[in-house]
């Protein structure tokens, strides 16, 4: 089950702060053509961090009923998100 770095122990929300930290800082200097594959490699480090299976960066559509999911990351065993 993922944990949660909010209600988890100080050295548990220490790795998640620092995990965001450094994913900010590679950010800010970032060339446009990297930022595709930055996000996907961000989403790998947040998935495995909450030992999750796969992770998502999803944009709000016009119609708030549905979303558009701008980026992805998945384990190699598991079947990526359709189009």
């Amino acid at each position: 089950m993922a944990q949660d770095p909010l209600s988890a122990g100080p050295k548990v929300r220490h790795r998640f702060e620092t995990l965001l930290s450094g994913i900010s800082r590679r950010f800010v200097k970032l060339p446009a053509d990297r930022i595709d594959q930055e996000v996907e490699g961000a989403l790998r480090e947040i998935a495995v961090f909450f030992d999750v299976d796969r992770c998502a960066l999803l944009g709000v559509r016009p119609d708030p009923r549905f979303v558009l999911t701008t980026h992805a990351w998945c384990a190699e065993s598991i079947e990526p998100l359709p189009d």
